[in-house]
């Protein structure tokens, strides 16, 4: 709320007799301040072989009224984890990918696709994405399960794919 008082001031330059001062206006108005709020989503493959690839969605969106610029989405990668690709690219640096989204009008959504090799370690890791804007900074996280590859593979056939009811077949393992 703003309160706005036009105040009529003394007049110096009368000796004998002061001209009236006082309020001679008042009002009241309303003022609603609004800056942008941004938020960021981020779906993680949630088990990937060691040494394979697994797929990863982030979405920055913009929940507030007003554009929000200079948005950056920045993602850390875990040690281990390589980036293999992203739709729209994204500029790698060590571990860290990022994407510069720029301007996202009011209610606006960007949406990224990543491609991760796994470690060749098993065990569960947390991955991190962090958004900044002229906006306060958020975060958010997911698991993936790095798991082993299998050691034994087990196949089987048939000597006949059709045989009638009572009659052998052969299987070989």
């Amino acid at each position: 709320n703003i309160d706005i008082e036009v105040v009529k001031p003394r007049d110096p330059g009368r000796v004998c007799c002061p001209t009236p001062h006082g309020v001679v206006a008042q009002g009241k108005t309303t003022k609603t301040w609004v800056a942008p709020t941004i938020s960021i989503q981020k779906t993680c493959a949630a088990e990937i072989v060691i040494g394979e690839t697994g797929n990863y969605a982030i979405t920055v969106r913009n929940t507030s009224q007003i554009e929000a610029t200079n948005v950056v989405v920045r993602d850390t990668l875990q040690p281990g984890f390589t980036h293999v690709s992203s739709t729209p690219a994204g500029s790698v640096s060590g571990n860290i990918v990022t994407w510069n989204v720029g301007t996202l009008a009011a209610g606006a959504s960007s949406n990224i696709q990543m491609t991760l090799r796994a470690p060749n370690q098993p065990g569960k890791v947390t991955n991190s994405v962090m958004a900044t804007a002229d906006a306060p900074d958020v975060k958010a996280e997911c698991d993936t399960v790095v798991v082993g590859k299998p050691a034994l593979k087990v196949t089987k056939s048939v000597d006949k794919d059709r045989q009638p009811l009572s009659r052998n077949v052969t299987w070989s393992m």
